[in-house]
């Protein structure tokens, strides 16, 4: 028994009876269990709609509504995205740094749970240059350029729904294989639609960058 379960009302009904009844009542129990078993799903509503009242423990589409009313169309759920990940996702974008590399890493990184890859041509310090172990000439790094206002992102998304669909003589999901665990049908690109898509990354990224900037956005589905 459990507080707010059918029997745990029927017993709080017995104790305001009269005494006669007794316990062993199969007529009295089934007309108990009858108001009981109302009184406790009254009791669920109650403690699922309490526990909607507050961000940190709202389930359900009622994280979306509460992302609705904070952030109207601007925050979205990606549909593979747990109720968990929703709500960090609105609480870090409640108090998000704004306009900053650091505030748009943290962004994407919350959304993706990868880091983005960030380039500016016209930054000294994420470029090449010669005759340096790291970043020299023929060993790592990008060139530079006079483009103000530009960056170059990379971001990487988990969770391509094509990795459940068949492709030519994959061993276990492909075309013109045989054996006991062969499985799989042919996908095509339409399927990329179930997970986070082009246009929601950048909607993310136009929030957070500086006005007036302009972002050139590379998708990259793991």
């Amino acid at each position: 028994m459990a507080t707010g379960d059918v029997q745990n009302f029927i017993d709080r009904l017995k104790i305001v009876l009269p005494p006669w009844f007794g316990e062993s009542i199969p007529l009295l129990n089934a007309f108990l269990t009858g108001f009981a078993t109302m009184d406790a799903f009254i009791y669920s509503i109650m403690t699922y709609i309490e526990l909607q009242m507050r961000l940190q423990t709202a389930t359900d589409d009622n994280l979306d509504i509460i992302a609705c009313d904070y952030f109207g169309n601007l925050l979205f759920r990606a549909p593979t995205m747990t109720d968990a990940a929703f709500m960090n996702y609105i609480q870090a974008t409640l108090l998000e740094e704004m306009a900053t590399r650091k505030g748009m890493i943290h962004a994407i990184t919350v959304l993706t749970e990868i880091p983005p890859i960030i380039w500016e041509p016209w930054d000294a310090g994420g470029n090449a240059a010669y005759n340096i172990p790291v970043w020299g000439y023929n060993t790592g790094g990008s060139y530079g350029s006079n483009i103000p206002y530009n960056f170059w992102i990379n971001v990487f998304v988990i969770g391509n729904i094509m990795n459940n669909y068949g492709v030519f003589d994959f061993p276990t999901w492909g075309y013109n294989q045989s054996g006991p665990i062969i499985n799989g049908a042919y996908g095509n690109s339409s399927l990329y639609n179930y997970t986070l898509t082009y246009d929601e990354i950048l909607a993310l990224i136009n929030r957070i960058k500086v006005g007036g900037t302009v972002p050139h956005l590379t998708v990259t589905y793991l």
